[in-house]
């Protein structure tokens, strides 16, 4: 063979495996692209009991949790409120309800643009929607856009820059990516470069998601890739955070965070493996069952009747609190694997029989020997102990979250029946009177926490035994001077 023939033949199979390689990659990218449609698009005309309970029970756009924002945007196409969009929308593309200047850190008014514009974007990329799918519709987003893109909003806090915004715009600009001019493609991938690799937990995972979607918007499959695999080296156990091997899920230290990072973290975990499902990049089953494990060893446990345990929402103790975060939970678990892994479904429906319906069959005693925090389950009733000590955070304030949560984890015990026996008490309840707490009785406002992550209660020996169906937990408080021996 002459050397001639053999440089053609090495350039034909050289292009010949750049040509299968770029296909794949553009495969992947496509494949991406069409989960974004079918997950936020195509699902939006699907029905189901979830989605029955969510239309009678809508949490309002003034929430500022991240995961209820994003329950908020499953309820069903309102024509009315897409007609007030459209004749509000000022002619610099902005709304005169929402208050640009506003400094919050917590609840940040100009995020509303932004959902506004992922709403608008979402009906008009459904082409069975003739109104709505039109050149006004196109012309409306253009103009919110365009705003966002000259006045630049920041938020005081690092969250809605570098997580939040990216977080709703990046899946408003992957859905509109058709329509978008060069300038524009530049101004979305401008804001999603706010985001970047770091941090830890839920963070790394949010972070690592908005990369993923600037990724796509660039046709970078390396960076899709990066950030895949960055995402997935936080499905593990046994970490200083994340999940853990109580089957609780820490974050800002050793604190449970059921309600707050953890359930953020199944909940992106579940649109992630649906995004990426059908790519050479899909979940792999064991990372699948590790997310189903969290699921069956710890969510499962904490709701009740189709609410939350007061116990579990950490920080976050908003109206209706209680049934948005489990009702969030719900599509998480029904969705996880793209709804195709049978692994996940079979946890998913044994979840919506324990916790969303009258017929309990998960009774016994469990204490989350990591977390300092007991839950027990009876056919008829469910108890939770909360508790912290030397070595457990008990809870935090942050950005004017739980100014007044001083005394919850010394010692709460909640008893459910109905589940509606605390629901939304919280502008009424005596914070110095929670069940189950022992401290000073005093006429003065309750002590504030001196430090976002609080560190509890000094005591150390605190903790609980259980063989499954009964158990027995106890607590040494040690605060302020004041000791007690509970259990």
């Amino acid at each position: 063979m002459s050397m001639k023939y053999t440089r053609l033949v090495f350039s034909f199979c050289a292009c010949l495996a750049f040509s299968q390689a770029f296909g794949k990659a553009e495969g992947d990218l496509s494949v991406i692209r069409q989960n974004f449609n079918r997950i936020y698009v195509q699902s939006e005309g699907e029905e189901s009991p979830l989605k029955e309970l969510l239309l009678q029970n809508q949490p309002g756009f003034s929430v500022s949790d991240r995961v209820v924002m994003e329950l908020q945007q499953r309820v069903p196409y309102e024509a009315a409120r897409m007609r007030h969009y459209l004749k509000a929308l000022q002619a610099d593309g902005s709304w005169s309800d929402i208050n640009y200047q506003d400094t919050n850190r917590s609840g940040w008014d100009p995020r509303l643009h932004a959902e506004r514009i992922l709403e608008m974007v979402k009906h008009f990329s459904n082409p069975e929607n003739e109104y709505y799918h039109s050149k006004k519709v196109e012309k409306a987003i253009h103009r919110a856009l365009r705003y966002w893109f000259v006045q630049k909003p920041v938020c005081l806090n690092w969250y809605y820059n570098q997580i939040g915004i990216p977080r709703t715009l990046g899946t408003a600009f992957i859905l509109f990516e058709p329509f978008l001019t060069d300038a524009e493609k530049q101004d979305a991938i401008t804001v999603m470069k706010q985001a970047r690799f770091g941090m830890t937990g839920q963070n790394k995972v949010w972070l690592a998601g908005n990369v993923m979607m600037r990724g796509v918007l660039e046709n970078d499959l390396d960076l899709v890739k990066q950030a895949r695999d960055t995402i997935v080296s936080e499905i593990v156990r046994g970490g200083k955070e994340g999940i853990k091997d109580d089957g609780c899920f820490h974050q800002h230290g050793p604190q449970p965070q059921f309600g707050n990072y953890g359930l953020a973290y199944v909940y992106t975990m579940s649109l992630l493996s649906g995004l990426f499902s059908d790519t050479s990049m899909a979940f792999t089953p064991s990372q699948l069952e590790v997310i189903a494990g969290l699921l069956e060893e710890g969510y499962q446990w904490v709701i009740w009747q189709g609410k939350m345990d007061i116990a579990a929402l950490g920080r976050q103790l908003f109206a209706s609190a209680p049934l948005h975060k489990a009702l969030s939970l719900a599509f998480a678990a029904t969705e996880l694997g793209g709804g195709r892994d049978a692994r996940c479904n079979q946890v998913a429906a044994r979840l919506l029989k324990n916790c969303f319906s009258p017929h309990n069959a998960l009774i016994g005693h469990k204490h989350f020997w990591q977390s300092d925090y007991t839950l027990s389950r009876r056919a008829g009733w469910m108890a939770s102990l909360k508790m912290a000590s030397d070595r457990v955070m008990g809870v935090e304030t942050m950005n004017g979250d739980n100014m007044k949560g001083y005394y919850m984890a010394d010692g709460v015990l909640y008893i459910y029946k109905d589940a509606t026996e605390y629901y939304d008490i919280f502008p009424l309840w005596d914070w110095r009177k929670l069940p189950g707490v022992t401290c000073y009785d005093d006429v003065r406002p309750v002590p504030l926490l001196k430090h976002s992550y609080y560190p509890g209660n000094r005591g150390r020996f605190v903790g609980g035994l259980s063989d499954e169906k009964n158990g027995i937990s106890a607590m040494e408080l040690d605060r302020d001077g004041l000791k007690a021996q509970k259990f």
